[in-house]
């Protein structure tokens, strides 16, 4: 089980909804947490403000809003099921254009009203690409899921009972196979009222139902370039990261960097989500790449570990009998695990337990064996693992996809 997240600027028009579209099917077992379509969360926002001061110019925009959902109905919906699936967006747009209306008439737009307005959008476009997906033969289903995900009513930033909507989760979709599109980032209040719990609750939902599930991974897609080691604006070389920690990417956010909101990853961080594995085709290169994408470490706490891996050297001391004799039954990982996690939580005193236990994983894997390598000879689709010399990355041979280059040196 994937989760898989799609931004709203990855929603922008038929082209790059034909791209989401086709990496979904690739993915034939996940739940497809989805935003709005293109600027549509940005535009009900407006219209309500509109209609609050008696402005009906907000029609010709809701307008536009419903035009562009038929639209994109029309271009990927087999001819036969159309008119059903225009038919289900209508019955959306007319309690919007109702609601609206209301708000138009008496010049009141209260918090609660302005999250209802908000959750159209995303109902709009999680039921429009879950039949897109039929139409292309793919077993998918659409949840409004408002009444599974439980929040405060703090309106317009709710917060999320974790324990009763990780419990709905399971529960609701614990069973269920195929393809499932849901709403992100909107729930209801314990009196069943909309709401929605504000920036990056998209994330933060596909983060819940990662927990919940226990799934693989969580894929964001995005069209920006990825987390930029500054702000492009003020400094003219900026470059992506390819690698990031969690505790980084609090620590960029505190700063700053926006790409992603910390909590709303805060479910995946206590389920450690496990390492994903990916092929690519690098632009511009010759052969594709077999990268490993491991939760990165900041140089200095890099740099704290190697202290605390040079006392293990001096606390514990095997020989080459405790070496052949006692790996194979896990006594060796058992005794560097209780000397680690004393030294742990002496150097990282106020770190959590969850990144205790990470760190104490991460020395275990540094100090036996072969480290990232270990992982690679863990993959049985590789035949061969080659290294040619200690500055040039580890190459492997794949039986489906012949020589790789990893990102492992």
């Amino acid at each position: 089980m994937k989760i898989l997240k799609f931004g709203q600027s990855t929603l922008k028009d038929t082209s790059s909804i034909a791209k989401v579209l086709d990496i979904i099917v690739q993915n034939p077992e996940s739940i497809v947490v989805v935003s709005p379509l293109f600027k549509v969360s940005n535009r009900l926002e407006q219209i309500g403000k509109l209609a609050m001061v008696g402005n009906n110019s907000y029609k010709p925009i809701l307008q536009e809003i419903e035009d562009e959902h038929f639209a994109i109905a029309k271009h990927f919906v087999d001819i036969k099921h159309q008119a059903k699936v225009i038919a289900g967006l209508k019955v959306m747009l007319n309690d919007l254009e109702e609601i609206l209306y209301g708000v138009y008439l008496l010049w009141e737009l209260s918090p609660r009203t302005k999250d209802h307005i908000s959750t159209y959008g995303v109902k709009l476009s999680a039921y429009l690409m879950a039949e897109c997906l039929k139409s292309k033969g793919v077993e998918a289903n659409y949840f409004d899921i408002q009444k599974i995900i439980i929040t405060n009513d703090v309106y317009g930033n709710a917060e999320v009972d974790k324990d009763t909507s990780l419990s709905n989760i399971k529960e609701q979709f614990g069973k269920i196979k195929g393809i499932s599109v849901v709403t992100g980032s909107i729930g209801s209040t314990y009196k069943g009222e909309s709401s929605n719990f504000g920036k990056s609750g998209s994330s933060f939902t596909s983060a819940l139902f990662a927990n919940a599930l226990n799934a693989k991974s969580i894929e964001i897609y995005t069209d920006r370039d990825g987390i930029l080691n500054t702000d492009p604006t003020l400094v003219h070389n900026a470059f992506s990261l390819k690698e990031i920690s969690y505790a980084e990417v609090m620590e960029m956010s505190n700063f700053g960097n926006s790409f992603v909101y910390p909590p709303a990853i805060q479910p995946a961080i206590i389920k450690n989500i496990p390492i994903t594995i990916r092929i690519l085709k690098v632009p511009g290169e010759f052969v594709k790449r077999y990268e490993i994408s491991i939760e990165s470490i900041s140089d200095t706490t890099e740099s704290i570990l190697e202290r605390i891996r040079q006392r293990l050297i001096d606390q514990v001391n095997f020989g080459i009998l405790d070496i052949t004799t006692d790996r194979e039954h896990g006594h060796i990982e058992e005794r560097l695990e209780q000397t680690i996690k004393l030294l742990i939580g002496r150097y990282f005193p106020e770190s959590d337990d969850v990144t205790k236990e990470f760190l104490t994983t991460y020395l275990i894997q540094k100090s036996l064996g072969l480290g990232n390598i270990e992982m690679l000879m863990g993959d049985n689709q590789l035949e061969e693992i080659v290294i040619n010399d200690a500055r040039e990355p580890v190459w492997v041979y794949h039986k489906e996809f012949g020589w790789l280059r990893t990102n492992v040196r």
